[in-house]
């Protein structure tokens, strides 16, 4: 599930500010963590 049809889901449910928050902080993180692995594909 993409993350918009994520926060989609969560606004519909009334979820919190904190929640949403939680989830695009999970997907930053997970973006971030695979550069390192995008760049060194790159690289060779």
């Amino acid at each position: 599930m993409e993350i918009e049809e994520i926060i989609e889901d969560l606004i519909e449910k009334n979820a919190t500010d904190f929640e949403i928050s939680k989830v695009i902080k999970e997907h930053i993180k997970a973006y971030l963590s695979s550069l390192n692995e995008i760049f060194c594909r790159k690289s060779r």
